[in-house]
């Protein structure tokens, strides 16, 4: 099951519950520092990983669990980090959730 909602794609193996509202702001990120808001229905395994267009991870910035409910963790890009456009996943047991992330 796949579904899309302004900008945000989803890929889940099950009915979409893990992962709500996931928001990156500033979006574009300009001087490597943003933040990601998102919601949890459920206390869970998260991984929080920037990959490049083709698919390939460029950074993991989260591996741990989360509780259930409203969180915003806010993240360093490493000084590196080519200009470009990326996907900012978010991956549970249950879901694979996307938001396209543009860095200046």
């Amino acid at each position: 099951m796949a579904r899309y909602n302004g900008g945000l794609s989803v890929a889940a193996s099950e009915p979409i519950t893990s992962v709500i509202d996931m928001q990156v702001y500033p979006n574009p990120v300009r001087n490597g520092r943003f933040a990601l808001s998102y919601r949890l229905n459920k206390p869970q395994h998260v991984k929080i990983s920037l990959v490049d267009m083709q698919g390939r991870l460029t950074t993991l910035f989260l591996n741990e669990k989360q509780s259930q409910g409203a969180s915003t963790q806010y993240f360093n890009l490493p000084a590196n980090t080519p200009s470009g456009m990326y996907m900012l996943q978010m991956t549970t047991a249950s879901q694979l959730a996307q938001v396209k992330v543009v860095v200046k």
